[in-house]
């Protein structure tokens, strides 16, 4: 740093050494550069000003003045005077370290984990602030004036407190990219919460600059509070799908040989943004294959094959199970040529479904998890916020440069989320209809997090609605491209559409091909092979097993040292006994930190616990009220809720493990968001079937048809329903209990099928008013008039919500009474989905065709329901449950874990099963004799025995088994 000083020597009184000026500087800019590397640059270049005096003061410290000339005078009379030059005082003249310290006292150091100081001055009241928190908190402080930096850091030795201390110093106020970059590692502190300090003598100074650098800033904490949040709850689902995909990760190769097999070619990411539709159709020349590296993200594999493009690589990390609809009918001759890389934390649905080769990255987890022999040697990359990120960070790890973005919109180009063709649109073309358009569908995505939205710049200059969640993966980006410019790399932004992105050239996608793909052909090798997967499995599970029994360890260690330390706070215990009891607790510590990996595992799972803790150590450390004993009664109860908690995250460790080692054995499916299940017995909830039959009008509103196939459909619908798992009743609620007794017939033989009496004319005019309703979208289970639903068409829920609070029922699925092709496994899954977890998973669904599966509600959501319409309120219904309202947006139902996954025939059918219609009845007539026939061919070959229908309807819909070429 000498290099940019002059040498000046200066004399400081309160220490009594002799340093000069470059040498203050020197240790200020070293003790900056931690957090500050961008700021220390701009410092150790920017000019020398003579524009600030330093002011001999009643303290230890001298005060200073910053005397700015205006840059326009006006001078009306052509005088040509000198204008007067502006004084501020940025430290007082005459008590400058008590002006700091009094604004340092504004500010409540144990409730708040960091502050935003704008304006440095002289930089007293930062000392202050970092005197009272240490590294216990940050301190972020703008100050654009590098030039006053400069003198203040050859002046003022700053270095002691900027070490000791989170010390984050900014200088530009536009630079989203260097604020992220110099928050990142203390974003545990951030997250206690951040209070903004303006210096007073900085903020005329400042001016709009604060304004700008304030928008920025809080950018940057909603990104990165998203990504604190995101970790914290997404630490137990990662932790659970990277132990299931175990096996996979032991038997998979690694990215090892990819290493610079690009090198120098460029590279085109493909992403899923809604502009993609604009030039996507430039990569179907062969040639941009040959010459360039083609990535892309998950969602976009089935699009760009169905338009003849190949990509070399498709990138996954997603956590939901909604990711195996993007492989769903794809086979290892559709993929060949293409390789996927996966983060091992992904759904295991992606490692299931993907039929083609599969190269992971590495996960330190894992590696732990499993030991070297079984885990083999893989190599990182960076971790991704998104697929796209890890598209990225792939690319470099090949050496590709430049980078070529498309459909990296990171905005609603068009009012758009999706590229046209994105499969997602395949799973919402079973909704679509007069009432349903896919346009809906993409505004209702956006809209779905109003409160999130803000606006931003996209590239040509223009307004454009973003969300916090892709603000913060663009923010995210920019400190990439930021890194990849300092390094000479280049980022080219093709998308042609989306936010403005900082950091990178932009230039349409055809224009970057004629550029850059014109080169050398890519010769990317060949793509390593893993291992057999059936040959590790089974030392998988044991591996597993072994380490369950060690988190068991850590459980039972947990639990002793959670007893010791509530002794150690009993009243009137010695301080004899205290120190006894520390002796014990430092025993049993030694003895759980023996037992790893498991150990370091709780440690993932329990990572909230661990915010906890140190939000208490703070509190503790930075409280001077407490005496010694008080001190230590806060410790013990702290060490007391985390030994608790670690406890109970061991043994959802054991349980995950166990379940793992079971899945690899195949002996269960790879579920990634299912508890434990509660025991049988006295946590078990009691569900029945609920069918609400009116004997004039069915769920359309037209005259019912009572018979089907030869047979009362309501008793084929109860047969069907006596074969599904997990009933405890079969209720039949109707206005008309005689009549319903001569239909069911011989099936009311079975104790569990009841008939329930309910007010006939009450249900008869709720069927028929959404059964009008209905008639505008029959072959869409949901998404009608008011948004209702194929489950609404024989619902009363204030008449649901008494019969089953009658029937001692917790809850109850709902099917027609006429769904005589129901499926009895799809029933039971909603009916096991609710089960896991009774007392939040209150509602359970599949998005199968209307008539093959039930929708489960518990019995408090009906008596809810029934309220709200007896109150004549808008959307009590199940519509009004699973719809996209405006003025209550929430996600939707579909991607979330309590929505049973069904296979695509059962849900692309895109007809009603349903015998209610003339259409309705020939075309569930002649399925029921194409599946009759087809069972009796099946067991009468294989045994002679009496056919009947098929239990598991779906099979057959997926095996294509229907009269009429349906699909």
């Amino acid at each position: 740093m000498d290099a940019f000083t002059d040498g000046f020597t200066f004399d400081f009184g309160f220490d009594g050494g002799m340093m000069t000026g470059s040498e203050i500087l020197d240790r200020n800019l070293r003790a900056l550069s931690k957090y500050s590397s961008a700021a220390v640059e701009r410092i150790a270049s920017a000019p020398l000003t003579t524009e600030v005096e330093w002011v001999e003061s009643e303290e230890d410290r001298p005060g200073l003045v910053l005397y700015e000339t205006p840059s326009v005078v006006a001078d009306p009379f052509g005088l040509g005077e000198a204008p007067e030059r502006v004084q501020r005082v940025l430290a007082s003249r005459r008590r400058p370290v008590t002006e700091a310290e009094r604004l340092a006292d504004s500010v409540d150091v144990i409730e708040t984990g960091g502050v935003c100081v704008l304006g440095f001055g002289a930089g007293y009241h930062c000392e202050a602030l970092a005197e009272r928190m240490g590294d216990l908190g940050a301190i972020v402080c703008f100050e654009p004036d590098v030039s006053l930096l400069r003198a203040v850091f050859e002046r003022v030795d700053h270095s002691a407190w900027i070490e000791k201390t989170n010390f984050v110093l900014l200088t530009d106020p536009d630079d989203g990219a260097a604020i992220t970059a110099g928050i990142s590692g203390i974003e545990a502190i951030l997250s206690l919460g951040v209070k903004i300090v303006e210096h007073p003598a900085s903020r005329a100074r400042l001016g709009d600059l604060s304004s700008r650098f304030g928008e920025k800033f809080a950018g940057a904490m909603k990104s990165m509070r998203t990504s604190v949040m995101t970790t914290l709850v997404r630490s137990q689902a990662s932790l659970r799908n990277m132990v299931m995909n175990a096996d996979y990760y032991a038997s998979s190769a690694g990215i090892e040989s990819l290493s610079s097999a690009g090198y120098g070619r460029p590279a085109i990411v493909v992403s899923a943004g809604p502009s993609l539709s604009r030039n996507v159709h430039l990569l179907k020349d062969p040639a941009v294959r040959e010459h360039a590296v083609i990535i892309a993200v998950q969602t976009m594999l089935k699009p760009l094959l169905r338009m003849g493009i190949r990509p070399h690589f498709v990138c996954a990390l997603d956590y939901h199970e909604i990711s195996r609809r993007f492989y769903e009918g794809l086979t290892a001759g559709d993929v060949e040529g293409v390789t996927l890389v996966v983060e091992p934390k992904a759904n295991p649905a992606i490692l299931e479904s993907y039929p083609g080769k599969i190269l992971c990255v590495q996960e330190p987890l894992l590696d732990q998890l499993l030991g070297p022999e079984l885990a083999g040697q893989k190599w990182p990359l960076k971790p991704g916020a998104t697929v796209a990120h890890l598209c990225a960070y792939l690319a470099r790890h090949l050496g590709c440069d430049p980078l070529i973005l498309v459909g990296q919109d990171l905005g609603f180009t068009d009012g758009q989320y999706y590229a046209s063709g994105a499969a997602i649109h395949d799973v919402w073309a079973c909704e679509l209809g007069p009432m349903r358009t896919l346009e809906m569908f993409e505004w209702e995505r956006i809209v779905r997090s109003r409160s999130m939205l803000r606006r931003a710049t996209d590239h040509f200059g223009r307004s454009i609605y973003t969300d916090e969640q892709m603000a913060t993966y663009l923010t995210q980006f920019e400190v990439d491209f930021a890194a990849d410019a300092a390094r000479g790399l280049r980022v080219i932004d093709a998308t042609e559409g989306g936010v403005r992105k900082a950091h990178t050239q932009v230039m349409t996608l055809a224009e970057a091909l004629d550029r850059y793909a014109n080169g050398e052909a890519v010769d990317l090798g060949e793509a390593p092979a893993g291992r057999d997967r059936a040959s590790v499995a089974s030392l998988v599970a044991s591996r597993l097993e072994w380490v369950a029994e060690q988190a068991d360890e850590v459980e039972r260690c947990s639990r002793r040292a959670g007893e010791i330390l509530a002794a150690m706070n009993r009243p009137g215990v010695s301080a004899a006994e205290v120190d006894r009891l520390i002796d014990d607790v430092y025993a049993v510590r030694d003895e759980v930190r023996v037992h790893e990996p498991a150990y370091g595992l709780v440690q993932f799972i329990n990572q909230a616990g661990a915010l906890r803790r140190f939000r208490a150590d703070r509190t503790i450390d930075l409280d001077k009220t407490l005496d010694d004993r008080a001190r230590q009664v806060k410790q013990i109860e702290r060490d007391i809720t985390n030994v608790e908690w670690t406890g109970d995250a061991a043994a959802e460790l054991g349980g995950l493990l166990r379940d793992a080692a079971c899945a690899v054995r195949g002996e269960r499916p790879r579920r990634t968001d299912d508890p434990v299940p509660m025991e049988a017995g006295g946590g078990r909830t009691r569900v029945a079937a609920l069918l609400m039959y009116d004997d004039a009008y069915n769920g359309l509103g037209l005259p019912r048809k009572p018979m089907c196939a030869g047979e009362p459909a309501l008793r084929r619908t109860v047969r069907r329903l006596l074969d599904a798992d997990g009933l405890d009743e079969i209720i039949v609620a109707t206005g008309a209990p005689e009549a319903v007794r001569g239909l069911l017939g011989p099936v009311l033989d079975d104790p569990r099928v009841v008939i329930e009496g309910v007010d006939g004319e009450r249900l008869r005019r709720r069927v028929r008013a959404v059964g009008r309703a209905r008639l505008m979208s029959p072959d869409a289970w949901r998404g009608s008039l008011g948004g209702l639903t194929c489950y609404d068409e024989s619902l009363d829920p204030a008449i649901a919500g008494e019969v089953l609070r009658d029937r001692g029922m917790d809850a109850a699925v709902l099917v027609g009474a006429d769904w005589v092709l129901v499926d009895p496994a799809l029933v039971g899954a909603v009916v096991a989905r609710h089960r896991e977890q009774p007392d939040t998973v209150k509602l359970s669904l599949t998005q199968a065709a209307p008539g093959l599966a039930g929708l489960l509600l518990d019995t408090e959501t009906f008596e809810k329901l029934g309220d709200a319409m007896d109150r004549a309120a808008n959307f009590a219904s199940v519509g009004g449950v699973l719809s996209y309202i405006p003025v209550a947006p929430q996600g939707d139902p579909i991607a979330k874990a309590f929505c049973v996954p069904v296979e695509p025939a059962v849900r692309d059918a895109g007809r009603r099963f349903i015998p209610d219609t003339s259409d309705g009845a020939a075309l569930v007539e002649g399925l029921i004799r194409s599946l009759d026939k087809a069972s009796a061919d099946r067991v009468a070959a294989a045994s002679g025995g009496p056919a009947g229908m098929p239990r598991h309807l779906e099979l057959e819909l997926c095996t294509g088994r229907l009269a009429g070429g349906l699909f």
